[in-house]
């Protein structure tokens, strides 16, 4: 009897603790493609339907690795990596910038229209402004509220917002996911004019999205799950091949 009671004990304890450390999917559907943001183990991946390809934020190391799946490859991206691939850029786009202005006014004119929008526009990276539409929205059962983002030179963005708290997740999932969102941030700060998404469709303040809308795509959650994530599924298989940067990008 004594046994019995100590096991029902242990059980009880058991229960609260994987309760208190529980895991969470979030299902996007992305056009009938399902996208999937799974967190764990102080952890958050992100699968691309799109591509194939995978990242996996490590918010004890800050950094983030995007991995290729089909090549068995994957590039670790963190702080200090972006700010050098941005001052780069910056410097590439002042001597296109110089060349630009030694061209003939119609030359010039003929290669700013080939390049288009594909490097920054002068004068600094682009402007940013996120603000609250005041419309609210729902999806897989639960309430948010629209923001809209504008980036300069670029079409709008929109995306709503729920607490993180409110979807079931726990408190170390919540900090995970927090985590992410100020990595990201900083990297859109550091070197907004190569990023074509601005990190404020990610959510912050412990909000995440439940819909969102950039370029020419739209994702509305229909799923929260607090099922456990296998840690394999949170791991860059031992195997794959950490590819390095170009050289020219360092």
């Amino acid at each position: 009897m004594k046994s019995t009671l100590i096991a029902a004990h242990l059980l009880v304890a058991l229960t609260a603790s994987a309760q208190a450390v529980a895991d969470a999917t979030l299902i996007y559907d992305e056009g009938g493609r399902q996208n999937m943001l799974r967190v764990a183990a102080g952890k958050v991946r992100f699968d691309n339907p799109a591509d194939g390809h995978w990242m996996l934020f490590d918010g004890a190391r800050r950094e983030l690795t995007v991995v290729n799946p089909a090549a068995r490859e994957y590039q670790v991206l963190d702080e200090a990596t972006v700010e050098s691939l941005a001052a780069t850029a910056g410097s590439m786009m002042q001597m296109m910038e110089a060349q630009l202005a030694a061209m003939p006014p119609e030359m010039r004119a003929q290669m700013q229209q080939m390049m288009g929008g594909a490097f920054p526009a002068a004068g600094g990276a682009p402007k940013v402004k996120v603000q609250a539409t005041g419309r609210h929205g729902a999806a897989a059962g639960f309430d948010c509220e629209y923001s809209s983002i504008q980036v300069e030179g670029r079409a709008p963005s929109e995306v709503c917002l729920a607490p993180a708290s409110e979807l079931g997740l726990s408190g170390a999932d919540q900090a995970a996911v927090t985590a992410w969102q100020e990595f990201a941030q900083s990297l859109a700060d550091k070197a907004r004019s190569l990023i074509s998404v601005d990190a404020a469709v990610f959510g912050s303040d412990g909000q995440v999205p439940l819909i969102y809308s950039y370029s020419d795509t739209r994702g509305e959650l229909t799923k929260v799950a607090s099922t456990p994530v296998p840690p394999v599924m949170m791991t860059v298989p031992a195997e794959f091949r950490r590819q390095e940067l170009p050289r020219m990008m360092q």
